[in-house]
């Protein structure tokens, strides 16, 4: 999330804050997403003017907020800055969305580079989900479309689909699968077993083999029911690990 019209849209009801809130809201944006220690009253009406939303009188509204006991805004001849109890309330609040925006937007940037289809549908699904903090079906959907990308990255290169097969044969010697000619063959196979054949062909990298084991134990912990809670920092973790080294990756 980089511009103010992202942090904007993050926050569903901005505009009915309070114009002390905004204020302060637009500084955390200064300090924590743009990476300024200080911020000036034309700082703030600019960000505001960016978003087409007519500021307040930041020059007032900075005044007195330093003025208040205690104060939520610190002044020195550098200019304004967020007292740190304020910048932690903020950061509270505003990190998860933050966040949030983030990783919907990675997953959005994809839309226009895959073409319609079963992968299309399973990203448009899950980014529907992961906005609205559905995070077990935002896992579920996202390990699905990487697993349908891994399995037609293979069958779309006839060395990897070679790969493959040798990978079964030796993995599973004692109870052959199915050799793979076409992607329904791949039903033959579990996703674990799936990760196995792969490993033992070279398909891809060990890392990759690591992660893709690491991921699929979360998305089996996010598909059954449990008491395990599903929180934002692990869709964060096993959607952009996919996206990025499998959707991303793998060409």
């Amino acid at each position: 999330m980089n511009s103010m019209e992202e942090f904007f849209e993050s926050q569903g009801r901005f505009a009915n804050l309070s114009n002390n809130e905004q204020i302060c809201r637009v500084g955390w944006f200064i300090h924590r997403i743009k990476g300024h220690d200080r911020f000036s009253p034309r700082a703030i009406t600019d960000e505001f003017r960016s978003i087409h939303i007519a500021p307040p009188q930041a020059s007032v509204y900075l005044q007195r907020l330093a003025n208040r006991k205690p104060p939520l805004i610190l002044q020195d001849k550098r200019g304004y800055f967020l007292e740190g109890r304020e910048r932690k309330r903020l950061d509270d609040i505003l990190l998860p969305n933050a966040n949030t925006a983030a990783v919907s937007k990675l997953l959005s940037g994809l839309v226009d580079q895959i073409k319609d289809g079963p992968e299309r549908v399973f990203l448009e699904e899950a980014i529907r989900c992961y906005r609205v903090a559905a995070f077990r079906a935002s896992i579920v959907m996202t390990w699905n479309l990487a697993y349908d990308h891994l399995r037609r990255w293979i069958i779309s290169d006839p060395a990897r689909l070679q790969d493959f097969n040798a990978g079964s044969r030796k993995r599973f010697s004692k109870s052959p699968k199915t050799e793979v000619v076409k992607f329904d063959d791949f039903d033959d196979y579990k996703e674990s077993e799936f990760i196995d054949a792969c490993g033992s062909g070279k398909v891809f990298s060990k890392n990759l083999e690591h992660m893709l084991r690491e991921k699929l134990k979360r998305r089996n912990m996010a598909a059954h029911p449990s008491t395990i809670s599903i929180l934002q920092p692990q869709a964060d973790d096993v959607i952009t690990d996919l996206v990025k080294n499998v959707l991303v990756g793998l060409k």
